[in-house]
């Protein structure tokens, strides 16, 4: 195999969007698999696409693999299966500097953000009830965000690479984390369960890029 097709969900910053220029489809996880690409020889053909699409393109051959910021589950490898893990995220809370809060147990009877139908929503749903919290789902970052600096959340529970890319894309909004993650979720790359081979040479490149800095130069430029 010289190429493979790849598919990202767009717009998800910083993972993957389209840039309004080129029309070519920029972020860390085409990033990460381009350089791995290179680091084994392979071509990368960037195939941009939305979350409710991505299994089915995967599944029906439409592309070679997926790398879209996806956590490993058991649920998911029970129809595919994925790479060593390129990034471990988790849930963090932000809030303005000035903020007291410090760690969950201080979220008691505040207003808290979350995206919708994310990790941190199911969480906060489940701690509702315990800490007395009011909680303000959003459908996008930015209005998540927005909701710290007006004054309609005291915290956002998210993403902890989603707010290091928004926290170090805005220092003008004086933002920061409170804490450390409070969950642990591995980001992988998907596989059809027959793609053993492919699997085993993105992990050889990934393993590459690790090792000679590679890695570390993405990961510093997003986060």
């Amino acid at each position: 195999m010289k190429s493979f097709v790849t598919a990202n969900v767009i717009p998800y910053r910083p993972f993957a969007w389209k840039n309004e220029i080129t029309g070519k489809v920029e972020g860390f996880d085409v990033d990460i698999i381009k350089a791995i690409g290179k680091e084994i020889g392979i071509s990368v053909n960037v195939q941009a696409t939305t979350w409710e699409k991505i299994f089915f393109n995967l599944l029906e051959k439409q592309c070679d693999l997926v790398i879209a910021a996806m956590t490993i589950t058991k649920q998911r490898l029970e129809t595919i299966i994925f790479s060593d893990s390129y990034l471990t995220a988790g849930q963090i809370i932000t809030v303005p500097k000035d903020s007291t809060i410090k760690n969950l147990n201080d979220l008691e009877q505040k207003s808290v953000g979350v995206l919708k139908n994310t990790t941190g929503d199911f969480i906060m749903k489940d701690m509702k009830e315990l800490h007395h919290l009011k909680i303000r789902k959003y459908p996008s970052k930015t209005k998540a965000f927005a909701s710290l600096q007006n004054g309609e959340t005291d915290a956002l529970v998210i993403d902890l690479p989603l707010a290091q890319y928004f926290i170090k894309s805005h220092p003008d909004l004086e933002l920061t984390i409170a804490c450390n993650m409070f969950t642990t979720e591995n980001y992988a790359i998907a596989f059809r369960k027959e793609s053993l081979q492919l699997r085993e040479n993105i992990n050889q490149g990934l393993r590459k890029i690790k090792e000679n800095g590679i890695y570390q130069e993405i990961l510093d430029k997003f986060f």
